[in-house]
């Protein structure tokens, strides 16, 4: 039995508690036939999106030990962001340029080009508003917003999760908006 598979069934029996709050026998039984059932069936998809349970339980503590790293960082790259964007929102003459930024990725896992979509749209100025493959379009609020994406630092904090090689900075196209904020 993979380590992946216990971890999966026991986040799937806590969700299962989550939502239930009862604790009587019946109840709980039911949660772990329930939380056993959706792991077993499950477990090929996680294999597919995640690829091979490589190192058992090391990995996986190295792994969630990373992730939880990119999340504090995710963070504190949220908040200024955040800051930034009402800045030249309630700035009067600060300029707003809006545009397309257009670029692809190295990064081979699909949960990985997932994050690093999510993320985007996570930090406030970006938006992910499309991805083809490994190609990516997003909305900046302003240019300098997608500075992490056009230095590849966002997308390297992703792979030394998912324990991928780092990337160049990659080739970008900017395409500005047609809109143009009235002074």
């Amino acid at each position: 039995m993979s380590m992946r598979l216990v971890v999966h069934f026991l986040l799937m029996l806590g969700f299962w508690l989550l939502l239930s709050a009862r604790f009587d026998p019946v109840f709980l039984g039911m949660g772990i036939a329930s939380a056993a059932l959706v792991a077993w069936l499950t477990h090929p998809l996680v294999d597919r999106i995640l690829g091979p349970d490589l190192g058992g339980p090391r990995v996986f503590v190295q792994r969630a030990f990373r992730y939880a790293v990119y999340v504090l960082w995710l963070i504190s790259r949220i908040i200024p962001a955040g800051l930034q964007v009402a800045y030249h929102v309630l700035h009067p003459r600060l300029p707003i340029d809006p545009g397309v930024l257009r670029f692809r990725t190295t990064l081979r896992s699909p949960i990985a080009r997932s994050i690093l979509a999510n993320s985007i749209t996570l930090v406030p100025g970006t938006m992910t508003i499309e991805v083809d493959g490994d190609e990516f379009a997003v909305h900046a609020f302003i240019p300098s917003a997608a500075d992490d994406l056009a230095s590849a630092v966002l997308q390297n904090r992703i792979a030394d999760v998912f324990l991928e090689e780092h990337e160049q900075a990659p080739h970008v196209v900017w395409e500005p908006s047609t809109w143009r904020a009235q002074p």
